[in-house]
């Protein structure tokens, strides 16, 4: 598109892009040359030369719209920004994230949240219909609010739950987390790895998932329900308020995402966290036994789990 909307730009952008082409798509290979490797020395230069293309871009936004559609305007910037944070992204991952993981992790999350922010901006300005409203679906640690970990925590690692909920206000924001005791899980041994299938380990004494699968089976016939610590007109739902007082105290809580070690010490080294659940979530879903979701590109290992669930244990 850039070829047709700019045709000074376009070669000028392909230049500047070149430095990834020997990489073939291998992010993380480029990120360990940027980051400690032989581009070290070039970082600040092609830092510069994406950026260029990016501002660029956004100070002919008039000119473009004069040619295409505000979407098309919205895509070709959005491009262009995901090529800017993901290089940083990818780089930091090698030169800082060794040392310090809140650095790559606030990279990405940042870059979450203001593409949120630019996406509803742009249907502000341009959508004839109602308010626009938008739905982020991230795994707990990403979408619940990171000062439920606590202050200081919350200043050195931020989430989208947090900047999205600091930049729209609590009323207009609804964070709903997804909770569960045991059953099976789709993850792997370790990034990159394929998908296995495994058992989950029951929530261990006094987490959060102990608390809510014992309030599970007070209830008879209800092992899954949602809990409101924050109805959307601002009330609490009295007959819940005993559980929302636990979940107001702060307990270990469980968060499994690409990887999995269901080895019990290294679960909880690796799984667990302090967090107060209530002030994470506006709502959370709380389903006791869960089931694995099935790869759509099915593997060897994910199958021989379900054959065999002890496989992996």
């Amino acid at each position: 598109m850039l070829d047709m909307l700019d045709p000074v730009l376009a070669p000028i952008a392909r230049k500047h892009y070149s430095v990834f082409d020997e990489f073939d798509g291998d992010s993380s290979t480029y990120g360990r040359e940027a980051g400690i490797g032989k581009l070290k020395d070039r970082t600040d230069e092609i830092q510069a030369n994406l950026s260029a293309v990016l501002t660029a871009i956004q100070m002919r936004r008039d000119d473009y719209s004069m040619l295409v559609g505000p979407d098309e305007v919205l895509n070709l910037e959005q491009n262009a920004e995901v090529v800017v944070n993901g290089e940083e992204y990818y780089r930091k991952q090698w030169s800082e994230g060794m040392r310090d993981a809140s650095v790559t992790w606030n990279t990405r999350d940042q870059h979450f949240a203001t593409t949120c922010m630019r996406v509803n901006e742009h249907y502000t300005l341009y959508s004839t219909g109602p308010e626009p409203r938008f739905t982020l679906w991230a795994h707990n640690s990403h979408v619940g609010d990171s000062n439920g970990r606590g202050a200081k925590y919350a200043e050195l690692k931020w989430n989208i739950g947090q900047m999205i909920r600091e930049t729209f206000g609590k009323t207009q924001t609804l964070l709903v987390g997804l909770s569960t005791y045991t059953g099976t899980v789709t993850a792997a041994p370790k990034w990159g790895d394929n998908a296995h299938y495994y058992e989950l380990n029951d929530g261990i004494p006094g987490s959060h998932e102990d608390a809510l699968h014992t309030a599970a089976m007070e209830m008879p016939g209800q092992p899954n329900f949602g809990l409101f610590f924050r109805k959307p007109d601002g009330s609490e739902d009295e007959k819940q308020s005993a559980l929302v007082a636990v979940m107001s105290e702060k307990r270990m809580d469980r968060c499994v995402g690409v990887k999995y070690n269901k080895e019990p010490q290294k679960e909880v080294e690796g799984h667990y966290r302090d967090v107060v659940m209530s002030a994470q979530f506006d709502v959370l879903l709380w389903v006791d036994t869960t089931k694995a979701l099935r790869p759509i590109d099915m593997t060897h290992e994910w199958r021989a789990g379900e054959l065999n669930p002890k496989l992996y244990s």
